[in-house]
């Protein structure tokens, strides 16, 4: 009569460490699926919200070479000149034009703006003469003052020097006959003289207005434009030498952040880690 032997077969130590191993291996991938089946939904959201902001970083990385383009040509107009897009608060200095002649004649005029032509000017009258029986003409002559000191310009109107304005001045800007019919005796008998008209502008004394809409329209064109030319610089850099391609970034990105299985399946492969576990542990 025969006995059948229903003992274990005899492992060896190295056997028996190997199996170690594997039970705790198994251990804590069971453990690993209990945890996950158990906040699946949450692990979801929590792979979800890590997605788009890898997608945030990623749009970022894209967008970033073009928004310093344009922050530094948006600063330069803040700095340089007025800024785009905002009607700026403007100083208007108040501005002087200055008229008075060689017989002492002054009068001022004044405004918190440009004036039409602000170049200083010297202005020659020649002496009336009759031309018949009820008119009267004269030669007027302009000439610009340029470079001449203000000082300079008050010492020729009080010498009523008119003999020398082309070696001062240079030659005329605009020369004229005038005629007048309605002189009086004093406008006859009266000499050649010169009349000065200067313009200056105060150091301190100004208003505050805004910026006018079509001047802050034009910067802001401009501004627009010179950020398109700019940007033409990191999109050359891209097409050319960056390895840096967006879509296949985006992709990856999605690859890598796929929600976990659904929990039908997460079961199975649960269920079947115990039941190995089971086998091992017997």
């Amino acid at each position: 009569m025969s006995t059948r032997n229903n003992s274990r077969p005899h492992l060896t130590a190295k056997q028996k460490l190997e199996k170690q191993k594997m039970i705790a291996n198994l251990e804590k991938e069971i453990k690993k699926l209990e945890f996950t089946i158990k906040h699946e939904k949450a692990i979801n959201k929590k792979r979800e919200a890590l997605k788009y902001l890898k997608y945030c970083l990623k749009t970022l990385q894209l967008l970033a070479p073009y928004a310093m383009t344009a922050t530094i040509v948006f600063g330069s107009f803040c700095i340089f000149g007025d800024a785009p897009f905002v009607r700026d608060d403007i100083k208007k200095y108040l501005r002087t034009a200055k008229t008075y002649d060689s017989y002492g004649n002054v009068s001022y005029e004044e405004q918190y703006d440009d004036f039409e032509n602000p170049e200083g000017t010297v202005t020659y009258y020649s002496k009336w003469e009759k031309v018949d029986n009820e008119f009267y003409s004269r030669e007027v002559k302009k000439y610009e003052i340029g470079k001449i000191t203000n000082e300079e310009v008050e010492k020729l109107i009080n010498s009523n020097d008119t003999a020398s304005l082309e070696d001062i001045f240079g030659k005329e800007v605009s020369s004229s006959t005038e005629k007048r019919n309605n002189l009086t005796e004093e406008e006859i008998n009266r000499e050649p003289y010169l009349e000065a008209l200067i313009y200056s502008e105060s150091d301190n004394e100004f208003i505050v207005v805004k910026e006018s809409v079509a001047d802050n329209i034009g910067w802001t064109a401009v501004c627009l434009l010179l950020t398109v030319v700019a940007e033409i610089l990191p999109l050359g850099y891209r097409v050319e030498i960056s390895s840096f391609d967006y879509e296949e970034s985006l992709r990856r990105i999605k690859e890598s952040s796929n929600s976990i299985n659904n929990t039908r399946e997460l079961k199975k492969r649960l269920e079947i880690k115990k039941s190995n576990y089971k086998r091992l542990t017997r």
